[in-house]
């Protein structure tokens, strides 16, 4: 019962490994960054050191509007509408940010959690005489949890976008 437990788990934390190792690379002129990026979620390096990720407002021809939901320096970028210079931007990562990988990584941990805790409810009565115990329940919940990180980990993917710059006219 152990080893069917040991697989289970390895089996799901191995997928959550390869869903984290995915993502795209694409390299735009700043031309061509507001309809991939206008709306969504973004995190930049606006200074070094410094993080800020917001959601995007705006493309104007020299700054991004940015509505500032995260940042690593709350004095240079505080929460809120912030103006960004396009100067001080040279690479964005768009966030995916989806709920159904949490649901179905939720559903799916649970069920299996549920089978092994069926599996050894009838092997404790065969063997021991007495039905499951408690812990064993903690399967359903376990594999519960194990499958909605599973879930995050899928649902929350990210596009680089490198900045070229734009030709000389």
């Amino acid at each position: 019962m152990r080893k069917v437990a040991l697989v289970a788990s390895l089996l799901l934390t191995m997928q959550a490994d390869v869903v984290y190792a995915q993502g795209k690379q694409l390299s735009l002129r700043w031309g061509e960054l507001a309809p991939v990026v206008s709306g969504r979620r973004i995190a930049i390096a606006p200074a070094p050191g410094a993080r800020v990720e917001g959601r995007v407002l705006e493309v104007r021809i020299d700054t991004l509007e940015l509505d500032v939901l995260k940042t690593s320096d709350e004095g240079a970028h505080p929460k809120g509408r912030a103006l960004i210079p396009r100067s001080s931007v040279s690479r964005v990562e768009v966030i995916k940010e989806r709920v159904l990988g949490r649901v179905i990584g939720a559903a799916v941990g649970a069920a299996l959690g549920t089978l092994i805790f069926a599996l050894s409810t009838i092997i404790a009565n065969e063997t021991v005489g007495n039905g499951a115990t408690g812990a064993e329940a903690l399967w359903i919940v376990g594999g519960g949890g194990a499958g909605y990180l599973w879930g995050w980990a899928t649902d929350r993917g990210k596009t680089t976008i490198l900045i070229r710059p734009e030709p000389d006219r």
